[in-house]
């Protein structure tokens, strides 16, 4: 596993990928385009909306076992926990219908 710094909308964020990827970008620079045998790339913003950030840990979890822990922040600012899988079209999806069966110290 690979984490490089790559700018997305003027600002640098993780991308973690396997150490064989090639990620290019159009001259827009937001959109990035993987090449190469990878299998995955996750993008370090991805739980962002939800309050919530990705970890190499979360990355070695999601490789290891498909899934991580999540903690997330609503609105009000309360956290939470949600378990996040791989997901084909979207790279990551957080499971907001599955209860996290024992809680992690949030």
């Amino acid at each position: 596993m690979t984490m490089e710094q790559k700018p997305v909308q003027g600002v640098k964020t993780r991308v973690y990928s396997c150490s064989n990827v090639k990620v290019t970008t159009e001259d827009d620079g937001d959109t990035w385009e993987q090449t190469g045998s990878c299998q995955y790339t996750v993008w370090g913003h991805s739980l962002k909306r939800y309050g919530g950030s990705i970890s190499p840990k979360n990355v070695r979890e999601l490789l290891d076992s498909g899934q991580f822990i999540a903690t997330l922040t609503n609105r009000y600012g309360q956290k939470y926990q949600k378990y996040v899988i791989t997901n084909e079209q979207y790279g990551l999806e957080v499971l907001f219908s599955e209860e996290v069966e024992s809680l992690e110290e949030i």
